[in-house]
Order: structure tokens, then C-alpha cells, then sequence
């Protein structure tokens, strides 16, 4: 189920991955889990890559393999996402591989080629890809008075320990670090503690992540991961110039929405019935070609939202060029839920779900005393506002495993019915965040 609701606001993204497992083995045990539940169990500072501050090198093709593995899996779930679906949709495709990627480090067998099927994973340094990935955002930090923060977290079942290959790739590859929890014992506590880092990390955006009753006393392990960015436009849309204006509902009838307008010179194209902008963000001269930006693809008149959809791949890396556009912008705000195992399931990713069959055999090793795991749910929220300084977004995700010459005239671009926009670095063209504005006002 997935539903949005309405505002607006300035540049930020975050977003947050969960994974709850059941049942885990051998070399790594887990320390004790906070009690109080007012203090958030990990800080950022407690989730950094110690080797973080060392150069990381970002061959064009190593990052290339991870990002084409999120930008597929972007375009996989938009789909899903839309199919007999009235409402607006935004989520983090970044989020959700990254937190997925973890799961993938224990999976074997049938549930390890599913999960890299569905994931787009083409190859086996698909970690190691994440890695240097990772370090090539977080080098965007502060960046033209930009934020962009990424960080991880495995929380494990007191008594449980899991494998060495999981500790040392979650560690080297995701920057995650393993803290305690007791969800056996004081599961609430536990769901507690976790949703209390979520809000932190995405900066109170993402409210009960995990909520009652999604942890069990089954519950074994949950994998998190946050992605925050905040930043403002490149070239700010004037408050003054801000006016109430039409938006066409996919209906056929016209509301007034709150239209933000300025023109300039902006990077554009029009391709197969759409026209296409993109809105940078600021950056500093260092970073001129490489920051951060929205791409809105806009249907012309003469196509529609829903054919647009069926091909949203062949959209996401047209050539744009620097031409003199009106942009016209309405204000939005928008909110999302969802729950994704039959979605995923509905990819290919079948047996991970599957208590019976579910091989996570490299995660944690089966015992008498420690069950096989399988995930039971994936949960997703997502946040993102728009206004005329820029934009702030927020996501957060869970995977529960239990058991088992003459200036021209000014090209128009009037967002005044619905369109598809997307929150991508440029560099690496890795979408962060992908949505869809039907109504601004829901």
C-alpha cells in the first residue's frame, strides 16, 4: 500500500533502510542495547567508515556497475509502484538497494541469484562498487553549502552472532558498524531504539518506521541505512513571483496550486513527447559540473503521464543543452508509505521470503540453537517537500527477516498538470530519489 500526503518545503533527502532477521550464527557476538528510550543508540560519528577519510578511487566503471544496478531497480519499482495506483509516488532507489545490498552479502543459492536478478546485481564486486560509490557521494559533502549524509547500522539479538564476511563487508563496504538489541525480551524497547536513530539520521522527516507489531520476538537482526541531503537551488525561485496558478488533475479538472515561476538559463531538452529540465542545486566552483540537480520530465500535449511511464528508462539520460527557459513550478510537499514484499516477490525475488527455502546461509550459520532466516517485510516511507529555495526529502526502509546572437524567446515550461521528477548526482547519474506529482495539494 502505498499513500502520499501534502506541503511544501526546501532541499533535503534522506533516507533510511531497516532489515529485521531471526536467527544468526557463529563469529561475531553483540554488545548490550541501551535502555533509555529517549537516547538514539548510534550517532553518525559511531557509523563512519574508519577508513572514510582515506582516498577512494572512483573508476568511472566501478561506480558505474552499482548506479546502473540502482537506476534499473529505480525504474523496476516505479513501475510496480504505479500500476493501478491514483496517487503521487516518491521513494529512495539509492535506500533501498543499499539496505537490500547488505541482505545479499548472506544469500546463497537460488535466493542469492533471485535477490541479484531483481537487484540488477551484474557481478560479484558489487559490494566492493557500493563501496566506492558511497565515498564518492559523501566527498559531495558541504559542497556549495549543500549536506549529503549516508549511514548504516546492523542491529543484532543479544546472543546471536553472525558471520564474519557480513561484519567485515558491512563495515568495509556499507560503513555500518553492528550495535545490541533484545527484541526477544523487550521487543518494543527495541523497535523503540531503532525508530529513534531513524529520526535522527533523517532529521525527525521519517517518523515509526517500524511500527507496532512489525518486530517479533522471532526477530533477529534489522539492517538500517540513512541518506540525508539538504541543499538549496542553484538559481532560487523568487518568493514574490509566487502565485496561485492552474494544475490539470489526471481527471481533467483544474485546481489552483501555489506556482513558482523565473526564467534563465537552464540545461533542457524535449524528447518523444516530453519536455525535460533540469534544476541543479547549488554547488561551488570546485564541483561546476558534478553536483546534485532535479530532472522533471514533463509530458507535451499531445502524449500522456501513463505512456511516458511505460518507457521511463529512455528518459533518464537524454542529452540536454543549455537553452533559455520559463519555468513555471508549482510547490509541492509530498509523503509516502509502503509495504513492498509482494512488490518484490512480483520482481523475482521469491525464495528470499520464503521460510521454507530462504538461503541466507552466509549471513548466519544454522544451528540448533539458530533457525535459517527469511524476510518477512520490507517497509518503506519517503518525504520530500519543494518550495523556493530548494528541496528536503527524506526516506526510511525496513527489512524484517524472521525466522525463516539574439537572445531566442524564452522556451515555456509550465508544470501545470502531472509529471515524473527525480533527485540525481550528476557524476555518476545515480538517482537518489524518484517520484511523480498527480495532485501538489495531496
Amino acid at each position: 500500500m502505498l499513500y502520499l500526503l501534502k506541503k511544501s518545503f526546501p532541499l533535503m533527502l534522506l533516507t533510511s533502510l531497516g532489515f529485521m532477521m531471526t536467527a544468526c550464527t557463529t563469529a561475531f557476538s553483540s554488545p548490550s542495547l541501551p535502555t533509555n528510550k529517549s537516547t538514539a543508540a548510534v550517532t553518525m560519528a559511531d557509523l563512519t567508515d574508519p577508513t572514510s577519510n582515506s582516498p577512494v578511487s572512483s573508476s568511472p566503471s566501478t561506480v558505474s556497475t552499482a548506479t546502473d544496478s540502482i537506476n534499473q531497480f529505480a525504474v523496476d519499482l516505479y513501475g510496480k509502484f504505479a500500476q493501478n495506483n491514483s496517487s503521487n509516488l516518491f521513494f529512495s532507489p539509492y535506500s533501498l538497494v543499499s539496505a537490500l545490498g547488505m541482505t545479499y552479502v548472506g544469500a546463497k543459492g537460488k535466493t542469492e541469484s533471485e535477490m541479484a536478478t531483481t537487484l540488477h546485481f551484474a557481478n560479484q564486486t558489487i559490494h566492493a562498487n557500493f563501496a566506492t560509490l558511497r565515498q564518492t557521494l559523501l566527498n559531495k559533502a558541504n559542497l556549495g553549502h549543500n549536506q549529503l549524509r549516508i549511514a548504516n547500522a546492523l542491529w543484532l539479538q543479544k546472543g546471536y552472532s553472525c558471520q564474519v564476511e557480513l561484519t567485515d563487508t558491512a563495515l568495509e563496504s556499507y560503513g555500518a558498524r553492528f550495535k545490541s538489541a533484545d527484541f526477544a525480551g523487550q521487543t518494543e524497547e527495541a523497535r523503540t531504539t531503532i525508530n529513534t536513530w531513524v529520526e535522527r539520521e533523517t532529521e525527525q522527516k521519517i517518523k515509526e518506521l517500524l511500527p507496532p507489531n512489525l518486530l517479533t520476538a522471532q526477530t533477529k537482526l534489522v539492517l538500517t541505512n540513512a541518506i540525508y541531503f539538504k541543499g538549496n537551488w542553484q538559481f532560487p525561485f523568487a518568493e514574490e513571483k509566487t502565485q496561485a496558478r492552474p494544475f490539470t488533475l489526471p481527471e481533467g479538472q483544474t485546481i489552483q496550486v501555489p506556482t513558482m515561476s523565473r526564467t534563465g538559463q537552464f540545461n533542457y531538452t524535449e524528447h518523444s513527447g516530453t519536455q525535460v529540465l533540469e534544476l541543479p542545486y547549488n554547488r561551488d566552483n570546485t564541483n561546476s559540473s558534478g553536483g546534485l540537480s532535479m530532472w522533471i520530465i514533463l509530458p507535451t500535449p499531445s502524449t500522456t503521464l501513463a505512456t511516458v511511464e511505460k518507457s521511463l528508462h529512455t528518459y533518464l539520460n537524454v542529452q540536454l543543452r543549455k537553452e533559455s527557459v520559463e519555468v513555471w513550478l508549482p510547490k509541492f510537499k509530498l509523503e509516502a508509505a509502503a509495504q513492498l514484499k509482494e512488490i518484490l516477490q512480483a520482481l523475482g525475488m521469491k525464495e528470499a521470503f520464503d521460510p521454507k527455502t530462504a538461503n541466507f546461509s552466509g549471513m548466519c550459520d544454522e544451528t540448533k540453537s539458530q533457525a535459517p532466516l527469511a524476510i518477512s517485510e520490507v517497509v518503506h516511507k519517503a518525504f520530500v517537500e519543494v518550495n523556493e529555495k530548494g528541496t528536503e526529502a527524506a526516506a526510511a526502509s525496513a527489512v524484517v527477516m524472521t525466522t525463516r546572437g539574439m537572445q531566442p524567446r524564452p522556451i515555456t515550461f509550465h508544470a501545470d498538470h502531472p509529471f515524473i521528477f527525480l533527485i540525481r548526482d550528476n557524476q555518476t547519474q545515480t538517482i537518489l530519489f524518484l517520484g511523480r506529482v498527480l495532485n501538489p495539494t495531496k
